[in-house]
């Protein structure tokens, strides 16, 4: 691009404008007049601009276009007509693609705010560093990098300090491709960390233990257990050729995971219709498909997942609301455990 931006006193500024007038071109598709122009730039800076400063940057922002034209082989064009005002000879052009416009801005603050789930941890810190940087060469000069808001979307924040505090090294791990040798319940384990997830507002990794004595030594850990990461175990990182990041947890509900067993299809009829909404809105697995009855009365839902502890915790949290239908074994173990739970109250 032209330099002669560089040589000015406020070069991050004359930037910024140019930027601007590229971004309210790209999206309003064109300004009537010089004057209009003139507002909506000076809506959007902390410094405020003369209209012959605007003059300026207009016959800039032309120069921008020659530099490149050249460099791409196009023939854009920054026109001035009567009736329409100033706007690009081709529609829906923008100079600066890379620019962070006024959405991504808020995109950010929206992370931001969602990042508050680390707050008091070195993650949460490194995160906001990164907002504030970024925030830094955004179109709005006037935000004030000290008091960006983060409380406008709430999360739930019970999630234990004790997890969180690892979550940076584990992350670097995985990208990094590092075994760390981790005192693990108090015992010492190089471990190869491949997924991080949470559930329930707990933390859990899916990681490579050398140490492990099941088959596979590929597991779920819980991050809460962790005592210390010692640093680098001098193993080599082992990627495990039967690990799936995208699969692992396919037929989970939860972090419930089976090794080499297969998932079962259960068939549930649920037969109070204030949960039918909620329970369509809000599936109970990503697997789920659903059926509502011509009298809008019964709901009949079917999920493939694995016959585990938490599939029976969901279908009990129900009560008499559902009904098990197929498989007969789940049926039966929920009738069971019915029994069981009458004879504690006798």
């Amino acid at each position: 691009m032209a330099t002669k931006r560089n040589i000015r006193p406020k070069a991050k500024l004359f930037n910024e404008r140019l930027e601007l007038i590229d971004e309210l071109l790209y999206k309003l598709g064109h300004i009537p007049s010089r004057i209009e122009l003139h507002k909506k730039v000076n809506a959007k800076l902390q410094e405020k601009v003369t209209l012959e400063c605007i003059d300026n940057d207009i016959s800039d922002l032309k120069d921008e276009l020659i530099t490149y034209n050249l460099k791409y082989k196009t023939n854009i064009e920054l026109k001035f007509i009567r009736n329409t005002g100033y706007s690009y000879s081709e529609r829906g052009f923008r100079l600066y693609k890379n620019s962070v416009s006024d959405a991504d801005k808020n995109l950010l603050l929206l992370a931001n705010s969602l990042f508050n789930v680390f707050n008091g941890t070195p993650l949460h810190d490194k995160f906001s560093e990164v907002v504030k940087k970024v925030m830094a060469e955004s179109l709005t000069g006037g935000t004030n990098l000290e008091a960006i808001p983060n409380d406008f979307v709430q999360v739930d924040k019970s999630v234990s300090l004790k997890s969180t505090q690892w979550i940076p090294r584990l992350l670097e791990a995985i990208f990094e491709k590092d075994c760390l040798e981790i005192v693990y319940k108090s015992k010492k384990r190089d471990m190869c960390p491949y997924v991080i997830k949470q559930y329930r507002n707990k933390w859990y990794m899916v990681a490579w233990d050398y140490s492990s004595t099941h088959k596979s030594k590929t597991n779920l850990y819980a991050i809460d257990n962790i005592e210390e990461i010692v640093g680098f175990s001098g193993e080599k990182y082992f990627v495990d050729p039967e690990f799936n990041a995208a699969d692992y947890f396919k037929y989970s509900l939860g972090i419930w995971h089976e090794h080499n067993e297969k998932p079962v299809k259960v068939v549930l009829d649920f037969l109070e219709p204030k949960m039918f909404d909620s329970i369509i809105n809000n599936p109970l697995h990503h697997s789920q498909k659903h059926i509502l009855n011509e009298a809008g009365n019964k709901l009949t839902v079917s999920i493939e997942v694995y016959d585990c502890l938490e599939l029976y915790t969901m279908i009990n949290s129900y009560g008499c609301n559902v009904k098990v239908m197929k498989p007969k074994s789940v049926a039966d173990k929920v009738r069971e455990n019915a029994k069981n739970l009458i004879l504690l109250y006798k």
